[in-house]
Order: structure tokens, then C-alpha cells, then sequence
């Protein structure tokens, strides 16, 4: 079987690019991963999506409802495990308010008052991976 062939869930599990683990933790795509973390592009059903959208589709038995996006509530890009509610199906809405409930950031920061920037149109970032992604991209060592 090709990568880029999806068929079932256990499709996903048989390529050999999902680590399952127990089934309340998050089981990681260890294929090809996009700048963000999320799966890269697999095909299914003629068109290309993401790993974590091809699982909740596979879950659930259908196309997923106009409108709906998969979300994870684990806030692990990398993560296909439908069957804890990791990946759940939801709004654009749903999943920026998710984002808020958090008390830290994708890396692992607490989002304290110290360490949260609020941009001009109302998203908050976290100030040290800010720090961290500044740093890079102007090639200076982490401070």
C-alpha cells in the first residue's frame, strides 16, 4: 500500500506512520510532517487532505458537516487519535475558543499575564515563543 492511498483508519495504522499508544494519549503521525506539525498531505477519496482530517472522517463514516473543521483538543498538530476525542469534529468558533480555555501555549509555556502578548486584533501569543521564533529567524542564539 502507497502512503497516499487511504482507504480505513487502520490504513493509517498498517503504513506504519502512526505510534499508538494507550488509548486516552495522543497517537502521533510520524510521516511526513508540514512547517506546523501537522500531517502533510495524504490522498483520500480523489483529494489531498491532512492525516488528522482523514481519521475523524474515518470515524465518523462520513464527509465531515459544511461548516466543520477537525479540531484537536489535545493541541498536538501531529496527533490522529479520534477514538479519545483528541480530534473532534467542530467550528472555526469552537476551536479559537478551545484556544483560550488554555492555560499554555502548543510548546508548553504557561500562558500567565507576564508571558502573554495581546496583537492589536485581539489574539494572544505567548511572549517566550515569540522570543524563541525571533531568535530564529534572525539566526541569534535564544536568550
Amino acid at each position: 500500500m502507497r502512503l497516499n492511498r487511504i482507504a480505513t483508519l487502520a490504513d493509517l495504522h498498517r503504513v506504519g506512520h502512526v505510534v499508538r499508544g494507550e488509548p486516552d494519549e495522543c497517537w502521533e503521525w510520524q510521516g511526513p510532517r508540514q512547517a506546523k506539525g501537522y500531517g502533510s498531505w495524504v490522498r483520500y477519496e480523489g483529494r489531498k487532505r491532512r492525516p488528522h482530517v482523514v481519521a475523524l472522517m474515518l470515524a465518523l463514516g462520513r464527509e465531515l458537516a459544511p461548516g466543520m473543521q477537525a479540531n484537536h483538543s489535545c493541541d498536538n498538530p501531529p496527533c490522529v487519535n479520534v477514538s479519545a476525542g483528541h480530534v473532534y469534529e467542530g467550528t472555526q468558533a469552537e476551536n479559537m475558543a478551545d484556544r483560550m480555555r488554555r492555560t499554555t501555549c502548543s510548546r508548553g509555556h504557561d500562558m500567565t499575564p507576564e508571558n502573554t502578548y495581546w496583537t492589536p486584533n485581539g489574539y494572544r501569543q505567548c511572549r517566550a515563543c515569540r522570543r524563541i521564533n525571533d531568535a530564529k529567524r534572525r539566526g541569534t542564539p535564544i536568550r
